[in-house]
């Protein structure tokens, strides 16, 4: 083998590792970019999550309230209605 031949294959060789080099960095690349934008996604949906947890919490309440609101109500028709009972 001639110098000639041995330059272009060494040329070849290394051409052959840089494009080498540069899909592992373009998977590399694409990998990261796609685990940062999992991450992004999961932190919405635990901040979503969290919201909804507060406004369930937030809605046990009312709905406790309005409960007690309306026994109270239920009690005061009741002791309206002995009242008309007694009158008539």
């Amino acid at each position: 083998m001639d110098s000639e031949t041995m330059f272009g294959l060494a040329g070849m060789l290394f051409v052959v590792l840089i494009i080498g080099l540069a899909v592992v960095l373009l998977v590399s690349l694409t990998k990261v970019w796609q685990t940062k934008n999992q991450t992004s996604k999961e932190e919405v949906y635990q901040n979503l999550a969290a919201e909804v947890i507060e406004v369930q919490k937030a809605s046990n309440a009312h709905q406790e309230k309005i409960s007690t609101d309306m026994e109270e109500v239920k009690a005061k028709v009741v002791s309206m209605e002995k009242m008309l009972k007694e009158v008539e």
